[in-house]
């Protein structure tokens, strides 16, 4: 399935955004671009990722490079008309039955981290830009998850780094 291809690159991605200089991560934007659909998450994180740091022009170019394809800013329009496609009757598009084991291992998820947030706010005497967009990432990303079945695994993927880290600076 095409789509589990970014199950593949948003790991990567992730990985660039944090070690790499700034075009790697630019460059596979472009590259998956070419690929599906779902280069939208990448541009969305990767845009949140340099916004944090104040990189207002690697924020910006996060969003142009994937016009670097055959279909330049229509891709844009592409990806925008999907919401209007009906979507009802695709299984991996409807909501996890709440009674059912992959909604509870979202939930506890997700509980996690909001506990490790909530902790976060509550320990340190600052509170820094960084930590409301990661609150911001979780929120997007939990509701994604929740929203369509297609999207717990992305959000967990992107998520992780983040419950790594309150884990690993006692928060949790």
């Amino acid at each position: 399935r095409p789509h589990a291809l970014a199950w593949a690159v948003l790991p990567l991605l992730l990985l660039l955004l944090r070690s790499a200089p700034a075009w790697p991560p630019l460059a596979l934007l472009a590259l998956w671009a070419n690929l599906h659909a779902s280069f939208a998450l990448g541009v969305f994180l990767a845009v949140l990722h340099f916004a944090e740091r104040r990189q207002w022009a690697r924020a910006a170019l996060a969003g142009v490079v994937p016009l670097l394809n055959p279909y330049g800013w229509k891709l844009y329009g592409f990806f925008l008309g999907l919401r209007d496609l009906p979507l009802d009757n695709l299984s991996e598009f409807q909501p996890f039955p709440t009674d059912s084991f992959p909604f509870a291992c979202l939930a506890l998820f997700m509980a996690l981290l909001a506990v490790g947030l909530v902790l976060k706010f509550w320990r340190e005497d600052r509170v820094q830009a960084a930590d409301f967009w990661n609150l911001g990432r979780a929120l997007v990303l939990g509701a994604l998850g929740f929203r369509a079945v297609r999207f717990a695994p992305v959000a967990a993927v992107c998520l992780m780094p983040l419950v790594s880290a309150l884990w690993a600076h006692g928060f949790l």
